[in-house]
């Protein structure tokens, strides 16, 4: 079976459900159904979420594969640039390929094997300084910023994961500075061992730009998630959004949380 790969946009985002509900059950397969993954629904909602955020902020790159001659999707890559973690020296952005599903019928036959080669060519393409991807007539200014890291292991303990969460705020809070912005909302990220993504965010009237603390947020809102669900951590974030372009004092009091 012959394909072709292309780069994909917000209009191919809706035709790639059955092919995420399809790698979601394979997960729920390996997995033994030994850690609990959601609906296909609820799943795929979250996801397609992060699709649109990541091709609408420029983060992130969708390739799809297509059989040749027709319209139909054999499988997709999403490739996803954003700050590293703050352990690793990595430079100012990783290319990171957030998903990778090809249909049951296609494999074997070198679709993921290219869908990775275009992740690759864009990453090479992108450290030379070219990038394709579209012009807009307005200059484009970050929604959010954000830094992630994915562990080596699984990890338990809450003290090192505070420790790596106040890393990435340091990381952020220079970021901010450098931009000279402020942030009203903080958000946490948590993926667990079965791929399960999980997201908690905190929002201010006013903004906040020192790493203490969106440090000392960042590890409430971990705490606050995996209270509700115990467990080590495989990739553990932080992100800031809601910017203003001047320091405003900051009333820690007047803050709404959100899931």
């Amino acid at each position: 079976m012959g394909h072709v790969i292309r780069r994909g946009g917000l209009g191919d985002v809706e035709q790639l459900r059955p092919l995420w509900v399809s790698m979601l059950e394979h997960h729920r397969e390996v997995s033994g159904r030994a850690w609990p993954v959601r609906s296909a629904d609820e799943a795929w909602r979250r996801r397609r979420e992060e699709y649109v955020a990541w091709l609408g902020d420029g983060t992130g790159t969708l390739f799809v594969a297509g059989a040749g001659g027709g319209r139909a999707l054999l499988g997709y890559a999403m490739l996803q640039v954003h700050a590293p973690g703050a352990t690793w020296d990595l430079g100012d952005e990783v290319g990171e390929i957030e998903s990778l599903a090809v249909l049951s019928q296609a494999r074997g036959g070198g679709v993921g094997t290219d869908l990775i080669g275009a992740c690759r060519e864009e990453l090479r393409r992108r450290a030379r300084g070219i990038d394709r991807r579209p012009v807009t007539a307005e200059p484009a200014e970050a929604v959010s910023i954000s830094s992630e890291e994915t562990f080596p292991r699984d990890i338990g303990d809450r003290a090192e994961l505070h420790d790596h969460l106040r890393e990435m705020a340091e990381s952020l809070a220079g970021s901010l500075a450098r931009r000279g912005m402020t942030a009203r909302t903080v958000t946490a990220k948590l993926r667990y061992p079965d791929f399960a993504i999980v997201t908690r965010s905190q929002s201010f009237e006013v903004g906040v730009d020192d790493a203490e603390t969106i440090g000392n947020l960042a590890c409430e809102l971990l705490d606050r998630a995996l209270r509700q669900r115990p467990g080590p951590i495989r990739l553990a974030g932080v992100g800031v959004a809601g910017f203003d372009r001047h320091k405003q004092l900051v009333l820690p009091g007047t803050g709404s949380d959100q899931a």
